[in-house]
C-alpha cells in the first residue's frame, strides 16, 4: 500500500496519489506517507531512514537488523596458533619481570655494599659488620625509596631547590667540548706514570707502532689481549709512547662514550635526557681521573656504549641503513672483546636484550640485523685469533692466553677475590699455553670440590665489584707517581695520599648516588607498558652480566666500569620518563618515535 507504515513511501508515489485525489486529498496523502515532502526526494529518504531506525524491532520484524553471523569454529591449526601466541606473551612477560627483579636486586647491593666496604668500626667485630650492613640498608632506603620532592620544606620547594630537574641544558655538543677541555686539564694535572698493566700495554703498542713483534717482556706472544695496544698504536705512532698519546687516545674514547650515552638516554627517556646524560658521564669521577692513565676499562666502556647505541639506531632505521649501522655495532663489541675477552658472552645476549624490536620488525629482519652485528664482531676478532693459531703452530687459544691463569688465581684456596700474583699451585712459570690449559682445569676442579668456599668467595667478589668506584683515584693519584703500595705504606701522610682519600670519597658518593638513581629509574620503567619496559633492557643487561661473570672471575671496582654508561641513562628514566613517555619522545626500537630518534642521530 502507498501509505503503509511498514514501508516508506517514495515521493513519486505521493505525487501520483495527489494527482488522483486532488488538492483536498493531498494532506491525507502526506499523512499516510509519513509526512514525506513533495519536493525534495533526498530529504524524504533521510527522514524515512531516520523514522525506520527509530521503530522497534517488535513492531517491524521484517525490517529488524540481521543478527551478526556466528564466527566459524576455529580449526585445529588456528587454535594451536592462538594458544602458542598466548603462551609466548606470558613467557615474555615473565621473562621481563625476572630481568627487572634481578636488576633491582643487583642495583640495591650498590649502596648496601658500598657502605659495608668503606665504613669500619674498629673493635666491634661481627656486631660492627652488622651495623654497617644496616647502615647500608638505611642509605638504600634514603636514596632509592624515600620520596625526594614531597618532603622538602615549602620555602625550598617554592624557590625551586631540591633534586635538580632543569628544563634547559646546554646542547650535547657544548657539553662534549667542555668535557674534552676538562679531560685535558685532568690529564695534565695528574700526569700519572704508566706502570703494571698500563706499562705493558703501552710497550706493546709501541712495538706495533714501529713494526716490531707483538711480544711482552717475558716472551709471551698472546698473554695480553690485543684490543688496547691495537687502539693505541696510531696515537703512539703520531706522538710516541708519551702522556700526550695516552691523553689523546682517551679523549677520543671520552667523546665516543659521551655521545653514545646521550643517544641511549634520548632513546629510552626522551630527547631532554640526552644532555644531562652526557654531563653525568663527563663528571663521573672514576672515569675522569683516568684521563691520563693507560687503562683498557676506558676502551671497553666507550666501545660497549657505542655498540648498544648503534644497534638501537640500526633496529630503528629503515631499509639498508639498518645494516650499515649494525655492522659497526658488532665491530665495536668485537673490539671491546679483544680488550676484555669475556665480553663475547655479552654479545651472545643481544637477541633477548633487543627483543622489543620484534614487534615492529618481525623475526626475519630482526635476525638479519643481529646476524650483521655478529658479522661485524667476527670481522674484528677472527683475524687476531687466526694470528694466535699461527704463532702457536695451529694450537687454538682464543683471543688471549691469560684466561686460564686469571681464572685459577680467582678460584683457588688462596684466592682473595681480587688480583693475587699466584694461586696455591704455582703455574706462572709454565709456558703460556700450558698456563691457560692448566689454569682452567685447576679452577674448575676447585669449584667442584669446594662449592661452599666458592660461594663465600663469590660474595666477597661482589663486595669488591660493587663496594666502590675508586679505580681512577687509585691509579691516577695514589699510584700516579710510580710508587708501589709498599712505598706508599711507608709514607702514608703525603699530599698525594690526602688527595687520593678525597677523590676516593667523591667517587664513592657518585657511585652510591648513581645506584640509587638507577633504582628509581628502574622502578619508573617497570610502571610503563611491557613494550617500553622491554625497550630499556639494553640498559640492564651489561650490569647484570658484570654481576654474574665477576662472581666467578677476578673482581674489583674496575670491572663494573663498562656497565656505568647504560646505568647513567637508566638513572635519568626517573626524572624524564613520566613526561616523555606519553609524547612519543621515546619508544621501543623499531617504533616510529625510535626511527625519528635514529634519523636525528
Amino acid at each position: 500500500m502507498p501509505g503503509s507504515p511498514l514501508r516508506p513511501q517514495h515521493p513519486a508515489d505521493a505525487a501520483v496519489c495527489g494527482a488522483r485525489t486532488g488538492a483536498g486529498a493531498a494532506p491525507a496523502a502526506k499523512r499516510a506517507a509519513g509526512d514525506a515532502p513533495e519536493i525534495s526526494a533526498d530529504a524524504s529518504s533521510k527522514r524515512s531512514s531516520k523514522r525506520s531506525s527509530k521503530r522497534s524491532p517488535n513492531r517491524s520484524p521484517t525490517h529488524s537488523p540481521d543478527p551478526s553471523p556466528a564466527s566459524p569454529p576455529l580449526s585445529g591449526r588456528a587454535r594451536s596458533a592462538r594458544a602458542f601466541a598466548t603462551a609466548r606473551a606470558a613467557l615474555m612477560q615473565a621473562l621481563t619481570r625476572t630481568e627487572y627483579a634481578g636488576a633491582l636486586l643487583s642495583l640495591s647491593l650498590i649502596p648496601v655494599l658500598s657502605t659495608y666496604a668503606n665504613v669500619t668500626l674498629p673493635g666491634w667485630g661481627g656486631a660492627g659488620a652488622l651495623l654497617t650492613l644496616l647502615g647500608g640498608l638505611g642509605v638504600l632506603w634514603l636514596g632509592a625509596c624515600r620520596p625526594w620532592r614531597g618532603k622538602l620544606p615549602a620555602a625550598f620547594a617554592q624557590a625551586g631547590v631540591g633534586f635538580p630537574r632543569p628544563r634547559q641544558f646546554p646542547p650535547v655538543r657544548h657539553i662534549l667540548l667542555f668535557g674534552l677541555a676538562l679531560h685535558v686539564a685532568v690529564a695534565a694535572l695528574s700526569a700519572p706514570i704508566p706502570q703494571a698493566d698500563g706499562a705493558a700495554y703501552l710497550d706493546l703498542a709501541d712495538k706495533l707502532a714501529h713494526g716490531r713483534r707483538y711480544i711482552d717482556a717475558f716472551g709471551y706472544l698472546a698473554f695480553w689481549p690485543a684490543g688496547l695496544p691495537l687502539y693505541l698504536t696510531p696515537f703512539v705512532r703520531l706522538f710516541g709512547a708519551t702522556p700526550i698519546a695516552v691523553a689523546a687516545a682517551n679523549g677520543v674514547l671520552y667523546l665516543l662514550g659521551a655521545a653514545s650515552v646521550a643517544y641511549l638516554a634520548r632513546t629510552v627517556c626522551g630527547h631532554r635526557a640526552a644532555a644531562p646524560a652526557a654531563l653525568l658521564f663527563t663528571l663521573w669521577p672514576g672515569r675522569l681521573l683516568l684521563a691520563g692513565v693507560v687503562a683498557k676499562e676506558l676502551l671497553c666502556l666507550g666501545l660497549v656504549a657505542a655498540s648498544l647505541a648503534l644497534l638501537l639506531a640500526a633496529l630503528a632505521s629503515p631499509g639498508p641503513r639498518a645494516f650499515l649501522r649494525a655492522l659497526p655495532a658488532g665491530a665495536a663489541m668485537g673490539w671491546a672483546a679483544l680488550a676484555q675477552p669475556g665480553l663475547l658472552l655479552l654479545l651472545l645476549a643481544y637477541p633477548p636484550m633487543f627483543r622489543a624490536a620484534l614487534k615492529t620488525l618481525g623475526w626475519q629482519r630482526y635476525l638479519a640485523i643481529l646476524a650483521t652485528t655478529l658479522l661485524g664482531a667476527v670481522l674484528i676478532v677472527a683475524p687476531w685469533m687466526l694470528r694466535n693459531c699461527e704463532v702457536f703452530s695451529g694450537q687454538f687459544c682464543g683471543v688471549a692466553t691469560n684466561g686460564g691463569s686469571v681464572f685459577y688465581r680467582a678460584n683457588n684456596p688462596a684466592a682473595s677475590g681480587s688480583w693475587i700474583p699466584e694461586g696455591e699451585i704455582a703455574i706462572t712459570h709454565l709456558p703460556e699455553l700450558e698456563q691457560n690449559r692448566l689454569g682452567f682445569e685447576l679452577g674448575k676442579q676447585w669449584l667442584r670440590e669446594q662449592p661452599l668456599a666458592a660461594l663465600a668467595l663469590a660474595v666477597r667478589k661482589e663486595v669488591l665489584l660493587l663496594g666502590g668506584d675508586a679505580y681512577g683515584a687509585y691509579w691516577a693519584i695514589k699510584r700516579g707517581d710510580g710508587r708501589l703500595d709498599a712505598g706508599i705504606r711507608q709514607d702514608p701522610d703525603t699530599p698525594r695520599e690526602t688527595a687520593y682519600r678525597a677523590a676516593k670519597l667523591l667517587s664513592l658518593f657518585f657511585w652510591i648516588a648513581l645506584g640509587c638513581m638507577a633504582i628509581r629509574g628502574l622502578r619508573a620503567l617497570r610502571c610503563r607498558s611491557r613494550e617500553q619496559a622491554e625497550a630499556a633492557l639494553p640498559l640492564l643487561y651489561p650490569f647484570l652480566y658484570g654481576v654474574a661473570v665477576f662472581a666467578l672471575f677476578e673482581s674489583g671496582d674496575r670491572q663494573h666500569m663498562f656497565a656505568v654508561p647504560p646505568l647513567i641513562a637508566l638513572a635519568l628514566a626517573h626524572l624524564y620518563a613520566p613526561e616523555e613517555a606519553g609524547r612519543g619522545g621515546a619508544g621501543p626500537a623499531g617504533s616510529e618515535a625510535g626511527r625519528r630518534t635514529a634519523q636525528a642521530a
